[in-house]
């Protein structure tokens, strides 16, 4: 009595039928045929995973190996003994470690019944807002959410170090942790807290920073109504009453500074792709940064209006800016960050972000400084829409504005970006490893996209020749997408 290990290729239909985990037929000249697989034959694992008897597990468990590898390997027995041993082995492991765990959790409990540790990383936004030691509120669909962390617990601990109700020490912690790139492990006391009552004070330079900007540091707040779920009304020195939900809606709406990241990020809110339905553009049709987020949105099929120039009225004087379903948001960097979750289903990796910060903060300004001072370079973009006045001031430009650009910046030159962007590509088609585009590969091309229609050197300098992986990549890219100069949107394409 022995097993057969079959490798199948995921690309092509298996050619074979089962009942429960028993093969009832094989088809002629499928890759079960070809392969030797028989009837009567019984299905012990599938990459190497034990399966059940239930036909419905191994649909599931085929169908799971079919999307993540090209290959699936199936284990089978000829009889039946041999897999009702194997999972009788199966049990029995399972039991040890369900006792195993079941005795932890009892020491757990019996050592902290009400306490509670959870880890976090402190790379990101935790969706944690706490008013001294106390959690007063946890965002939705954060990841304090998704730990199971609740309103009203205690901070006792970070790092193991003990916290206090003392104005700044939990806040101290956090920064300390984030500075240090440490996770953050944090013991809770999770028994119900005390209720606020009427009467008591508050003052605002308690509360995390972010929600300081609506409101004055230091100006006292009085309860003056507590809900039934705890939470309460505060009236302020100047009259004003607001919910902790009103000062929330407030600072949600405030808009990023540049090179600020966003208080609540997009994905936090539940939006899908199809959820971006009130999207405005401001910008210009020349800036690299504004080609770059058109480009996205024309890529992913975001429909969008586009208001030329600065954003009016707004305190943020540059651009682009992207009001997003009445949420603006400022910078193109932390556009892409954020859009990412949304347009791509996943946060950007720490290679993407590199990349990305790469683009944006190097790449891009080392592109502008090249044309900038440059007055043949200058003279190729007067040729663009509404620059004609360009090129008699490229003389002007090119010797007094161009030194400044991207100055006290750490530069470097066009061709080691070029070798950067090559060693991170690593043979790949798309930097998003993948068979299609990822936001990557469209921010790239869409800051670019100016440089090649003005048909300005530095682009020739970036990408190299013929050959070169960089230009192999762009010509792809090309080959796929409309320019933003262009009627219409994104050309659809299939790699199969």
């Amino acid at each position: 009595m022995h097993s057969i290990e079959v490798t199948f290729s995921s690309l092509e239909k298996f050619g074979f039928v089962y009942t429960a985990n028993k093969v009832t037929k094989v088809y002629p000249n499928s890759q079960a045929a070809n392969l030797k697989v028989h009837v009567g034959w019984y299905i012990l694992t599938i990459n190497g995973k034990t399966q059940s008897r239930l036909g419905k597990d191994i649909n599931a468990a085929l169908k799971t190996a079919k999307q993540t590898s090209n290959t699936v390997k199936i284990e089978f027995s000829e009889t039946q003994n041999q897999i009702t041993t194997v999972n009788k082995v199966d049990r029995e492991e399972k039991k040890n470690v369900q006792r195993e765990s079941k005795h932890h959790k009892v020491t757990r409990q019996s050592e902290s019944k009400h306490h509670k540790e959870i880890t976090l990383s402190p790379d990101e936004l935790i969706g944690l807002v706490y008013m001294r030691n106390k959690v007063h509120r946890v965002h939705p669909e954060s990841r304090a959410y998704n730990k199971g962390i609740k309103k009203g617990w205690i901070i006792l601990k970070i790092n193991g170090q003990a916290m206090t109700k003392k104005k700044g020490v939990v806040e101290n912690a956090f920064n300390e942790a984030k500075k240090n790139k440490k996770d953050l492990v944090i013991l809770f006391s999770t028994t119900k807290p005390q209720p606020a009552k009427v009467g008591n004070t508050v003052l605002l330079q308690n509360i995390p920073l972010y929600l300081q900007k609506q409101f004055s540091n230091g100006q006292m707040a009085y309860v003056v109504n507590v809900l039934d779920d705890g939470s309460y009304t505060l009236q302020f020195e100047n009259g004003e009453q607001y919910t902790f939900e009103d000062i929330f809606f407030r600072t949600i709406h405030v808009p990023n500074k540049e090179g600020e990241d966003l208080i609540f990020p997009l994905q936090s809110t539940g939006w899908t792709q199809e959820s971006l339905t009130d999207v405005t553009y401001y910008g210009s049709s020349m800036s690299p940064p504004c080609c770059k987020i058109r480009t996205i949105l024309n890529y992913y099929g975001v429909p969008y209006k586009t208001v030329k120039g600065k954003k009016p009225g707004s305190t943020y004087r540059k651009i682009p800016v992207l009001d997003i379903n009445g949420r603006q948001i400022n910078d193109s960097f932390i556009m892409v960050k954020h859009l990412a979750w949304i347009l791509d289903g996943k946060p950007l990796s720490d290679e993407q972000l590199r990349i990305e910060k790469m683009i944006s903060f190097g790449l891009m300004i080392a592109m502008e400084r090249s044309v900038a001072m440059s007055v043949h370079e200058l003279c190729l973009c007067s040729k663009m829409d509404g620059l004609g006045f360009l090129c008699c001031l490229a003389p002007c430009i090119a010797s007094c504005c161009g030194p400044s650009v991207g100055k006290g910046k750490d530069l470097k030159k066009i061709v080691e970006y070029g070798q950067e962007l090559k060693d991170f590509l690593k043979g790949k088609q798309f930097f998003s490893g993948l068979e299609n585009p990822g936001i990557n590969d469209i921010s790239l091309y869409g800051v670019i996209e100016p440089f090649q229609h003005a048909k300005n050197a530095v682009v020739n300098e970036l990408l190299g020749s013929n050959e070169d992986p960089l230009r192999i990549w762009h010509n792809t890219m090309k080959s796929k997408l409309v320019s933003i100069w262009d009627e219409g949107k994104v050309v659809e394409f299939d790699f199969a």
